[in-house]
């Protein structure tokens, strides 16, 4: 789906607010979503473009076809006899009276983690197997059901980040003793009052489970995704693409959910130019830059950015290379291409309205300073605006241009067989070896009886 939908917005961009909602938020409405958009833009649309919609429909008819976990449970034979199939047949058959998602959602999560915990005690590769493609097709259902589940109250909201979190690491995204760390704090989202103190607490770690289950896929397709980009860049994309076609795209935008409510309630203070509404600018990850404020509204898909400018994005483009510092309207979500780039690189970025966009055009152009906290609120200030203590954070230190002279007169190269390291010690250091087989050598001469290993 995210493919597709971004070779139809490079051929027409017109195509671009529906390609964000399907790579940030898909859902199965946006199929007729896409279906309409067609419809209304038919006149303008080359053949190919209409076929590619067309494409498109289909993937996303049949992603969000409803799972049957009944029939896959009817071509599992070899787990019929264990304890886990009772558990997922009772689900199914639930699931068939009580099609609630947030039902759902919980239920599923918990037999995923069951399955994660419970496979290797199971003695029958044809059976781990089976409970894998079960495991898979529980996955599919969490991804499609989860967009449903739309908690109204701050208790559905804790629950909600609890279940997916459980979900992550059934799915294997968390290992479980990350996940003994961090469910004690989790579980604490039941009870009926929590302070502001618990609830940041409860905040850093969820962002902590989103994290982990982002490093987890760069973890074990970082060095192969390298290997592979040397002759065909497009492979670094591949990490994003995995990340976001998990349950970590909808824990992320949960917990971003919850980050606002808490800034909301502990009255974070932004100092952002003059704007007039600065409760809806909101930090997502700490740093802070300076350099030219480029502020670009509408497509960004054609703009060539630089590494020493902070740009502010309507929407940010899909291939965004590092810059100094990102906002961007809409983009909230902890595992969005942007979030994961400024993460990996320690950019500062945050989320803004349209509003807060539009009003800083006439700043463009402007030198700024920009800082993100870990808290999430967000500095934008003119150059000339800079306190000392923020000035000197890009001042330019002088290199020191000393150079060290090797006293080479020292060095004895009449010396050409292999030295046996018990013959030489510290004084040898520049002489007849290097710092470390001389260092060794003097150990080995303190403590003879001592095995030293090089």
């Amino acid at each position: 789906m995210r493919s597709q939908s971004k070779v139809i917005s490079d051929l027409y961009q017109p195509f671009m607010d529906l390609r964000t909602k399907i790579h940030s938020q898909p859902q199965k409405t946006d199929i007729q979503k896409v279906i309409d958009f067609k419809s209304k833009h038919n006149s303008m649309l080359s053949n190919d473009i209409a076929l590619r919609l067309d494409e498109l429909v289909g993937t996303m008819r049949a992603f969000f076809k409803p799972v049957d976990l009944g029939q896959q449970l009817n071509r599992s034979k070899a787990i019929k006899d264990l304890d886990i199939t009772a558990k997922i047949k009772s689900f199914s058959e639930q699931m068939n009276n009580d099609s609630k998602a947030d039902i759902i959602v919980k239920e599923a999560s918990e037999l995923l983690f069951d399955i994660r915990t419970g496979i290797l005690d199971v003695k029958s590769p044809f059976a781990g197997l089976e409970l894998l493609d079960m495991s898979l097709k529980l996955e599919e259902l969490l991804f499609q059901t989860a967009p449903s589940w739309e908690p109204k109250t701050l208790s559905g909201q804790l629950e909600k980040i609890c279940a997916l979190t459980t979900a992550s690491a059934g799915s294997g995204y968390l290992e479980l003793w990350e996940w003994n760390r961090i469910s004690g704090v989790l579980n604490k989202g039941d009870e009926a009052s929590l302070s502001l103190q618990e609830l940041s607490l409860l905040l850093d770690t969820a962002r902590a489970a989103v994290e982990w289950s982002a490093s987890m896929v760069k973890a074990n397709y970082q060095e192969i995704v390298i290997r592979y980009a040397d002759f065909e860049p497009k492979t670094y994309g591949f990490i994003d693409d995995r990340i976001r076609g998990s349950i970590a795209l909808h824990l992320g935008k949960t917990v971003g959910e919850l980050g606002n409510f808490i800034a909301r309630e502990s009255a974070l203070s932004n100092k952002v130019l003059d704007l007039p509404n600065q409760s809806s600018v909101r930090g997502l990850n700490p740093g802070y830059a300076f350099g030219e404020l480029v502020v670009i509204d509408g497509s960004s898909e054609d703009i060539e950015v630089s590494s020493d400018k902070i740009y502010i994005f309507q929407r940010s483009p899909s291939d965004l290379k590092p810059v100094a510092g990102i906002a961007t309207v809409a983009e909230g979500n902890m595992v969005s291409h942007v979030q994961l780039l400024a993460r990996n690189l320690g950019i500062p970025n945050a989320a803004l309205s349209d509003e807060n966009l539009q009003d800083l055009k006439k700043f463009d152009g402007e030198m700024v300073f920009y800082a993100v906290s870990n808290k999430g609120n967000v500095i934008l200030k003119l150059a000339g605006d800079m306190t000392e203590t923020e000035t000197k954070l890009f001042e330019k230190k002088e290199r020191n241009t000393d150079k060290v002279a090797v006293p080479i007169e020292k060095i004895r190269l009449n010396n050409t067989k292999v030295l046996d390291m018990r013959t030489v010690d510290a004084s040898d250091y520049g002489q007849l070896c290097g710092s470390k087989a001389a260092n060794l050598g003097q150990l080995k001469k303190m403590f003879p009886n001592r095995l030293w290993r090089v």
